[in-house]
């Protein structure tokens, strides 16, 4: 699977803000596994998972290569989180094992922009 769009570009934001986001996939070969989980998290300099969401289990078997797969994530942030600058990564990963899926690339995340946490 491959992320068509590897650059969002997010909206400064407040602490306990609702953050949304689009994510566009294309499926390039086939996948072993027989469901998928798509996740969208805010990271903060440690690479802890801070905000986010892990959603839509996929039925892969419905998927080709060459499909679209168009994504809408929406979390909300923390109200107590500390203004700042946070990463934020996607992926999908089988939720029966917990592994990852590996991109075109070999990785198994796409870091796809930095979010601004500013003061409320």
């Amino acid at each position: 699977m491959g992320l068509i769009e590897r650059q969002a570009v997010f909206q400064a934001t407040s602490p306990g803000a609702q953050v949304t986001q689009q994510t566009n996939w294309q499926i390039l070969d086939s996948i072993s596994a027989r469901r998928l989980k798509l996740f969208m998290h805010v990271l903060d300099e440690t690479n802890s998972v801070v905000a986010g969401i892990d959603r839509e289990d996929v039925n892969v078997a419905t998927l080709r290569p060459g499909d679209l797969l168009l994504q809408f994530s929406r979390f909300t942030l923390p109200g107590t989180l500390t203004p700042g600058r946070y990463q934020v990564e996607v992926g999908w990963y089988n939720p029966e094992t917990g592994e990852r899926l590996r991109l075109t690339d070999g990785a198994d995340r796409v870091v796809i922009g930095s979010l601004a946490v500013t003061a409320p």
